[in-house]
C-alpha cells in the first residue's frame, strides 16, 4: 500500500535536458568517449522557487579494464545562474568523477558506481557522494525472451549537498530505490 501522505506533495521535481557531441576511440581492451556538451537544469517552478542552472561541459568514458572498470571525469562551467542561487558553485562545484566496476563479461547485470563531487571551496562539507547499485534481475534470473521488460533495479544512496536546486545548500542524506526502464 502506498503512503500518500508521506509522499505528497513533492519538494521539486528538477529537469535536466542536454544537448551533446561525442567522438569515441576504441584500442585493444581499452575504449573511450569524450563528450563536449550544455546542459540546461530547473526545477520547473515560477517564481521565488524558481531555480535553473546552464552548464557547459566536458566529460569522457574511459574504460580501464575491459568491460570491468571504468572513470569518468567531468568538468563543468556554470554560464548562465540564477540570482537565488548565485553561489551554488561553492556547493557544487566545477568537476567530479565517478568510478564504476562492473561484472565481468556483462557490464549491463550488475554495476556499482561512486561520484564523488566538491565544492569550488576549501570547506570538505560541501560535496557530494553518490553511490548507485544496478542490478538486472529478470537476467540473473535466467529468465529471457523478455529483453524489453529487463530493465534495472536502481539502488541509490547520496550523501551531501546539491542534490535538488531548491536545497542545494542544504546537507541530505537519501537512500532510495527505483526501476529504470532503459539504461
Amino acid at each position: 500500500m502506498w503512503d500518500w501522505d508521506l509522499s505528497s506533495p513533492f519538494t521539486e521535481s528538477n529537469y535536466n535536458p542536454e544537448f551533446f557531441y561525442d567522438l569515441s576511440r576504441c584500442e585493444a581492451g581499452h575504449s573511450a568517449l569524450y563528450r563536449l556538451g550544455f546542459e540546461h537544469e530547473s526545477n520547473g517552478k515560477a517564481g521565488a522557487d524558481s531555480r535553473s542552472l546552464n552548464r557547459i561541459y566536458a566529460t569522457s568514458f574511459l574504460q580501464v579494464v575491459d568491460s570491468l572498470l571504468w572513470i569518468q571525469p567531468k568538468l563543468w562551467i556554470p554560464i548562465i545562474v540564477e540570482k537565488q542561487n548565485e553561489n551554488i558553485r561553492q556547493y557544487e562545484g566545477n568537476a567530479s568523477l565517478a568510478v564504476k566496476i562492473a561484472y565481468p563479461g556483462h557490464p549491463d547485470l550488475l554495476a556499482l558506481q561512486v561520484e564523488l563531487r566538491k565544492g569550488s571551496n576549501l570547506d570538505f562539507r560541501k560535496g557530494a557522494v553518490v553511490v548507485n547499485l544496478a542490478i538486472r534481475p529478470l537476467t540473473i534470473l535466467g529468465l529471457k525472451g523478455i529483453d524489453v521488460l529487463n530493465g534495472s533495479v536502481l539502488i541509490q544512496y547520496w550523501n551531501g549537498v546539491g542534490e535538488s536546486l531548491i536545497n542545494f545548500d542544504r546537507v541530505e542524506k537519501t537512500f532510495r530505490i527505483g526501476f529504470v526502464l532503459v539504461r
